[in-house]
């Protein structure tokens, strides 16, 4: 099927190609007609994502993305997981991303960029330890990204390792101090009535850092927040001999 998939990069480069939004619509509505004829042309969709995504037409990319999802070929999630990532939707891009490094058939190069995205989003969602954990299973497809040819894959790759090395070298520390976790815990649940923790080493600072997620209800002012967050740093001060990072995200941890 080499002809259709020319045909839907052709019309991705008069994408690229043209000057004016109204230019861009008009390719972006040719290949959605294409593809409606051409449904087997899995790089197509991948290519419409992107003209979605590149319009801010963030909805219809994620549309797309559910379309893939519900392929079975590889190409087709692997599209699925670069939109839902792009659009912002982290649980349903780890979610595709486990599907195609657990399909047996799908090649090695596209399981390494699912594993990527996987990580990625994994520590944008702060989530050290279920990254850690991956990287260690998934150790060959991780080699095969580090000797990626492309420059920003090797760089993202390195920025993985990097992350994921100071999560072990703060696990390491807290695990010497309980006495700290202990007290911040103890502090925590005066304030906060649904919390988890993350540990890393904040590399800025050089100091061990305690994340804490704290689940609020969509009533509570953010006055009444942001004071709790106040009284309980005080608080924690006052009791902590050890200077440690401790930082309070307000939201619900959902990866």
């Amino acid at each position: 099927m080499p002809q259709p998939v020319k045909k839907s990069r052709a019309i991705f480069e008069k994408f690229l190609a043209a000057r004016s939004r109204q230019e861009k619509q008009k390719a972006l509505e040719e290949l959605e007609e294409y593809l409606r004829n051409h449904s087997y042309d899995y790089s197509g969709w991948q290519l419409l994502g992107l003209m979605l995504l590149e319009l801010g037409l963030f909805e219809k990319a994620v549309e797309v993305a559910k379309k893939c999802q519900r392929e079975k070929h590889p190409e087709c999630l692997l599209t699925a997981c670069e939109l839902f990532n792009a659009a912002g939707y982290s649980v349903e891009a780890i979610k595709v991303a486990e599907r195609l490094r657990n399909t047996q058939s799908a090649p090695k190069n596209l399981k390494a960029r699912a594993l990527l995205i996987e990580l990625l989003a994994l520590l944008n969602a702060k989530r050290f330890d279920i990254a850690s954990n991956l990287l260690r299973q998934e150790l060959e497809l991780f080699e095969l990204l580090k000797k990626s040819q492309s420059p920003k894959v090797r760089e993202l790759t390195l920025l993985i390792e990097e992350n994921i090395e100071l999560f072990e070298r703060g696990s390491r520390w807290f695990e010497r101090r309980p006495d700290v976790v202990k007290t911040v815990k103890e502090t925590a649940k005066k304030y906060f009535s649904d919390f988890t923790l993350t540990y890393t080493y904040s590399s800025e600072l050089q100091l061990p850092q305690i994340t804490i997620f704290a689940k609020v209800s969509r009533e509570e002012p953010l006055k009444a927040m942001v004071e709790k967050e106040f009284r309980f740093h005080m608080e924690v001060a006052e009791k902590l001999n050890e200077t440690t990072l401790i930082t309070v995200e307000f939201g619900e941890r959902n990866v």
